[in-house]
């Protein structure tokens, strides 16, 4: 597994493994592109005809395919949907946020942005 963008403190950001962000490439998960600033992976994947090559993912989206993260959309630096008055610093482990709507996975934060017509 090779990674890619700046390094996030992990075990697995070995400088060895380290790779140019695939800005050409989307990601296997949410499909977006793959853009400049992005960190994530570029994991090696074998076609069903046999014919190698890799799959890349954002960081968050490899996490949340592993562990449930519920992604939350941002307004003046608290969530929409208002599951907490804390700062994002503060939130547990598996609540983050994100800009792009696509990314954002909260329901009641999808819900509550569709309510305010923005």
């Amino acid at each position: 597994m090779k990674w890619f963008g700046k390094d996030w403190g992990a075990p697995v950001c070995d400088p060895g493994e380290h790779v140019a962000a695939p800005v050409t490439e989307r990601c296997a998960r949410c499909g977006d592109a793959i853009e400049h600033d992005d960190n994530g992976f570029t994991l090696p994947y074998v076609a069903g005809c046999g014919v190698p090559g890799a799959l890349h993912y954002h960081h968050m989206c490899l996490l949340a395919s592993v562990v449930p993260l519920t992604v939350h959309g941002l307004s003046e630096g608290l969530p929409w949907c208002g599951f907490t008055t804390e700062v994002p610093a503060r939130w547990p482990l598996w609540h983050l946020w994100d800009t792009r709507l696509s990314r954002i996975n909260c329901e009641r934060c999808r819900m509550a942005r569709s309510r305010r017509g923005t």
